[in-house]
């Protein structure tokens, strides 16, 4: 109970600031309310590209998760066939060539499916430092621009009466 108060008083008190914020004569409302609905469009966009980037990991770890439970099954099915796996291109000790061959079929289809997995984890990661990029070089735009507006603002206020 206690923290929904508390979740009140905050929010009362951040809404008396702004009104107050407002009521200063050398700050445009106008011009206010347009910068906080760009910071508000930017914090969206981020957020966007966040959800995307969790998308993106979560594909990658899903890939992965699916390579070694592929990986655990034909090992499995290798050791209930009594087939040993050749290291380098051996012959396999025993089974019936049916079988031997059914498991050759086996092992390269999942290392197919296993390349296949590993270029989407790469292409993934390409995309997941991508958006990094771009919300880094967003961030270091945005505080220029930060740095810029504060600068006009402060000639427009006080350099005007020199």
């Amino acid at each position: 109970m206690s923290l929904q108060w508390t979740a009140v008083a905050s929010f009362l008190y951040a809404e008396v600031f702004f009104v107050l914020l407002l009521c200063v004569p050398f700050i445009s409302p106008k011009r206010l309310l347009r910068r906080l609905a760009s910071l508000l469009s930017q914090q969206a966009t981020l957020m966007a590209s966040n959800q995307a980037f969790q998308k993106q990991a979560e594909s990658a770890s899903d890939a992965a998760r699916k390579y070694m439970e592929d990986n655990e099954k034909l090992q499995e099915r290798l050791k209930d066939a009594g087939i040993e796996v050749p290291e380098a291109g051996g012959r396999a000790k025993s089974g019936t060539e049916e079988e031997s061959k059914a498991l050759k079929e086996e092992v390269k289809r999942l290392t197919d499916e296993l390349e296949a997995s590993k270029q989407a984890l790469q292409k993934s990661d390409g995309d997941v430092k991508a958006m990094k990029k771009q919300a880094e070089n967003l961030t270091v735009e945005y505080d220029r621009l930060l740095e810029e507006h504060s600068k006009l603002q402060w000639v427009h206020c006080f350099g005007a009466g020199l």
